[in-house]
């Protein structure tokens, strides 16, 4: 009995020494903080701080209970107050801002992942989605505004509801924190092509293919923005110089392919350079056509999936306006191997049979495509 006395009186004592090195006020807020007596606590924390200067402590105390509180923005004040007055603390406070972070961003992320599912719902229970997205990744900025991921899922959710003002001034913000990346640009560059304000989509897009001449989104933006703009010759010189990076883009070839088809179909037929447009055309979609599908990544292979029937289509168009129509109908045999019901390529296929004198194989290709229409 008098042994465990002994150390009863030992422990007493030690943590008397603990905490007696306290201020009074500080003790009081590690006390009303342990009983979960918060706005008391947050009182106390304040007092202690301010009245001590050189305790690294008291701070420390406050950011721990502003980050409990969801005040993030006063929780860093705090904890920069605490490093400021000594490094006692750093790793705890480390762990805590890494913690609430991670935490905040994670459920942005949920939340405007959610919104997405909803699939073009407006309702006022998804909206409220997005502004919960919106709460919870601007906590993270505030913990850490060096992180690219919470400032832009802030501005693609402010996008999604037409607050473009909001909007842009955050995707502005990308290009402070990363302004070597050319998605910050490209953001800024396509909120202004979406509000018809081409000259500008073409400055930043611009922007975003000097940083990244490869960069896919960027690189079509500022060709649709120079089109969009009637400056042809400049959206064509975009595509050229990507295609010069990635000569096996499908993305690129397609449309670089689309802008001389529309060339040559608004030329009209005096035109001399019009079938020069047309060949330019048809060497574009036949190098995308004879593309590798294994060869190219999800992205570019998707495009060539949902393109190739086009591809085929727009060449027998541009081998049909030049005469050649044994080429014509070799690429239309071709295209109705992997698109058997295409009535597109029967019709060209038959325009061909009976510009080469095969009339009988003109009717068949005709009669199919007929059917297949009906």
């Amino acid at each position: 009995m008098k042994k465990l006395s002994a150390v009863l009186i030992l422990f007493l004592g030690a943590t008397f020494l603990l905490t007696s090195c306290r201020p009074p006020e500080l003790e009081g807020a590690f006390v009303d903080y342990k009983a979960r007596r918060m706005e008391n606590a947050l009182k106390l924390a304040i007092e202690a701080t301010e009245k001590y200067p050189e305790n690294a402590e008291a701070p420390f105390l406050l950011g721990k209970i502003y980050g409990e509180m969801d005040q993030f923005a006063e929780m860093v004040e705090a904890f920069d107050k605490s490093l400021q007055r000594s490094s006692q603390h750093e790793k705890e406070i480390n762990d805590l801002k890494i913690f609430y972070f991670q935490t905040e961003y994670v459920k942005g992320y949920d939340n405007y992942v959610a919104f997405q599912q909803t699939a073009g719902d407006t309702s006022a229970q998804a909206i409220k989605l997005l502004d919960m997205a919106i709460k919870r990744c601007q906590n993270a900025t505030a913990v850490d505004p060096t992180d690219y991921r919470p400032i832009k899922l802030t501005g693609l959710a402010y996008n999604y509801k037409n607050e473009n003002e909001e909007a842009l001034k955050y995707f502005h913000k990308l290009t402070e924190v990363r302004p070597d990346t050319a998605d910050a640009w490209y953001q800024i560059g396509r909120l202004h092509f979406n509000n018809r304000n081409f000259e500008k989509a073409a400055e930043y897009n611009s922007k975003a293919m000097e940083l990244d001449p490869s960069f896919i989104p960027a690189v079509e933006l500022l060709a649709f923005s120079y089109e969009s703009l009637k400056d042809t010759a400049n959206a064509i010189l975009t595509y050229r110089k990507a295609s010069e990076i990635e000569p096996n883009n499908v993305s690129f070839l397609f449309n670089l392919g689309l802008i001389y088809n529309r060339k040559a179909t608004t030329a009209g037929e005096q035109n001399e350079d019009r079938l020069k447009y047309y060949a330019e055309a048809e060497e574009l979609f036949g190098r995308a056509i004879n593309l590798d599908p294994d060869q190219l990544d999800s992205y570019q292979r998707s495009l060539f999936d949902s393109n190739l029937e086009i591809m085929y289509s727009l060449k027998c168009i541009a081998q049909l306006q030049q005469r050649k129509f044994e080429s014509c109908k070799d690429t239309a045999l071709q295209g109705l191997e992997i698109f058997p019901d295409s009535s597109e390529l029967y019709e060209f296929l038959a325009i061909a049979y009976a510009n080469m004198g095969e009339n009988e194989k003109a009717k068949e290709a005709e009669a199919r495509a007929e059917q297949l229409k009906n």
